[in-house]
């Protein structure tokens, strides 16, 4: 399909992006959740295993865990929580 773009003089930029690393992850959940560091690690890690790094499928993954209500936001809390053996078992990616 992009070559069919680029045929019909459309000028196409490509953005190759590397995969994230572990600490990548763990800062997008921290940064994503607003959660301290020490907490976002078992889902970080758990996203990082699931998704290989790659940045597209760990975003995806985590609006997914939201879409499927494994990941919400406890208003009397006032924190995201997520139930981690839940999202281990789910088939997601």
């Amino acid at each position: 399909m992009l070559e069919e773009i680029r045929k019909a003089g459309v000028v196409v930029e490509e953005i190759v992006l590397a995969p994230f690393s572990m600490d990548d992850i763990h800062q997008l959940v921290v940064d994503s959740l607003h959660c301290e560091l020490h907490r976002a690690e078992p889902l970080a890690q758990l996203i990082y295993a699931k998704t290989g790094g790659n940045p597209f499928f760990a975003i995806q993954f985590l609006t997914e865990l939201a879409e499927e209500g494994l990941l919400a936001f406890d208003s009397v809390a006032a924190a995201w929580t997520w139930d981690l053996p839940r999202i281990t078992c789910q088939g997601i990616y």
